[in-house]
């Protein structure tokens, strides 16, 4: 990199500043690639350097212990030097401890974390240890090659080599957006989430919104980018032992990428979850970090609750258009994908049966009634799945009764099951309500196999077809639980059970009794008002 201007004292230790302070070089960095918009510093934008700083330098010790001989005036003697090490002969005396391998960051959108780590934090390294070789990934790979080309701009341009005065250029034989090189041997690749990965390993691997929030509610979608992720991406560094992983989004789903690698006890992450307001009771998740309040670093929360993330950018009159909508609200800005008083469905929204003879719960005594000696129509509505694993859908099949406006969750059969088991169920449900009229089965899925196995022995089968995606039926028949219209008994073991999943819905793992009661729920809708899905009688039996 060729060298412009005077290096003068001042100059020198300026550059020694930034070198040593990676928060020091975003703000001087900033208006090479914004020019015409000021930074406005805020204490998160702190705790994301800090944080990537601890990372980096404590693999930049690690290279140090490994080095054979260190000599005091090189690079490596220079860094030595900045992080306090003690050299005996040459080698470092000092016990190193990697801090943070793993870091995941949960911070609100609009926030800086795309510029601060994807653009500005290769730059940075360079200026301390040119050969570093780190991969930037995006489930977007417009944004990948954007950053990219943010990186490069910054690298090349007359600030960041006047100031730092490189012995290093970047290579003239691979200076691509998708890939550029130096030549101390250092690069940066810019690939989409699921291009091809194979090839040359990694000192660092930045994975910067692996999910889609349009499609994050999508199983298969989800499925892919977590499998990716296992099968192919966490592994391809260099060193398995120190390479560093660091992984940067708002939470969108309890199983996006970010609630995977949580569950994933076999690999350590420190977790840095930043919300856009600081809540009295939100304790984070379960992860170690979380559970201790503090990252190895020392940092923590510095907020009161109640006080917002950056009141001048973000004041309270701008988040309320972003409270309206509660479950883009709670996972995105305040990282918390299961929301407490619910997406679609409040707790407090639930009525309860008991029979006259079963005790009251004092609790739940103003929402409970005593169940209808009879009903206007008794009907069973299923939503199936047959791979009986531990990670496969629960089915779900309900019998339900009615009273003019009022609907009733009389039983509930729900439990992983294969075909066998599920037809098992659904006769045993049929001998409980012989009384029914009708069996809903959705046909989505594994559903059309019941249909056809079933029809020469149940009596009014029907097969449904769903109209438009899971959320917007869930919130189609939504109104009825709000108005205080559906009942659940009072004493069914998986009574909190089925509450919890619709309070998570659609962030949440599983949606199979979401499923069943909003098919219920809409078909006796649709039989006194608009349609909002097909059925067809499986044995020819008239439709109520």
């Amino acid at each position: 990199m060729q060298r412009h201007g005077r290096s003068g004292v001042g100059q020198l230790a300026r550059a020694e500043l930034l070198r040593r302070s990676f928060s020091r070089f975003v703000r001087a960095a900033w208006h090479v690639n914004e020019p015409a918009t000021p930074l406005e510093w805020n204490w998160h934008l702190d705790a994301l350097c800090d944080h990537l700083q601890a990372m980096v330098e404590d693999w930049i010790r690690i290279q140090l212990e490994r080095r054979e001989r260190i000599e005091p005036d090189s690079l490596e003697g220079r860094e030595a030097r900045r992080l306090g090490l003690h050299l005996v002969d040459g080698r470092v005396a000092d016990e190193v401890v990697q801090r943070i391998q793993n870091l995941l960051i949960n911070v609100p959108p609009g926030t800086g974390k795309s510029r601060v780590v994807s653009v500005m934090l290769l730059p940075w390294v360079w200026t301390r240890w040119p050969s570093w070789r780190a991969k930037f990934l995006s489930v977007n790979p417009g944004v990948a090659m954007r950053d990219a080309v943010f990186c490069r701009e910054l690298l090349r341009s007359t600030w960041y080599r006047d100031t730092f005065q490189s012995d290093w250029e970047l290579s003239e034989d691979q200076d691509a957006k998708g890939l550029f090189k130096n030549t101390k041997g250092g690069w940066r690749r810019a690939i989409g989430y699921f291009a091809g990965a194979v090839g040359d390993r990694d000192d660092a691997e930045v994975v910067d919104d692996a999910n889609d929030p349009d499609d994050v509610h999508s199983e298969k979608s989800r499925d892919a980018v977590n499998n990716r992720w296992d099968d192919t991406l966490k592994n391809r560094l260099n060193d398995l032992r120190s390479s560093l992983r660091m992984l940067i989004q708002q939470r969108v789903h309890t199983e996006d990428q970010s609630g995977h690698v949580l569950a994933d006890t076999s690999m350590p992450w420190v977790h840095l979850r930043i919300t856009m307001e600081r809540e009295a009771d939100d304790k984070g998740c379960e992860c170690p970090t979380c559970k201790a309040g503090v990252t190895p670093i020392g940092w923590r929360d510095p907020r009161a609750p109640g006080e917002l993330l950056d009141p001048k950018r973000f004041p309270e009159e701008v988040l309320a258009t972003f409270r309206a909508k509660s479950y883009v609200w709670t996972s995105q800005y305040q990282q918390r994908p299961v929301p407490t008083a619910g997406n679609l469905f409040n707790p407090s929204w639930w009525r309860f049966w008991r029979h006259s003879w079963e005790a009251e719960i004092p609790a739940l005594a103003v929402r409970t009634v005593v169940i209808p000696e009879r009903f206007d129509w008794t009907a069973l509505s299923w939503d199936c799945s047959f791979k009986e694993t531990k990670t496969s859908d629960f089915v779900a099949g309900g019998a339900w009764s009615g009273v003019g406006a009022l609907r009733y969750l009389r039983a509930l059969a729900w439990d992983r099951m294969d075909i066998v088991k599920t037809m098992e169920q659904l006769e045993r449900q049929i001998a409980d309500f012989p009384e029914y009229q009708e069996c809903l089965v959705e046909e989505a899925a594994n559903g059309h196999a019941v249909l056809q196995l079933m029809r020469s022995k149940i009596r009014g089968i029907i097969g449904v077809t769903p109209e438009g995606g899971k959320a917007s039926r869930a919130a189609a028949g939504a109104p009825q639980v709000e108005a205080g219209q559906v009942f659940l008994p009072l004493h069914a073991p998986w009574r909190d059970r089925y509450i919890a999943q619709h309070t998570a819905f659609p962030n949440g793992a599983n949606d199979d009794a979401v499923d069943q009661q909003s098919q219920i729920l809409l078909r006796k809708q649709s039989l006194t008002g608009g349609s909002v899905f097909k059925g067809k009688v499986a044995m020819g039996t008239r439709r109520m």
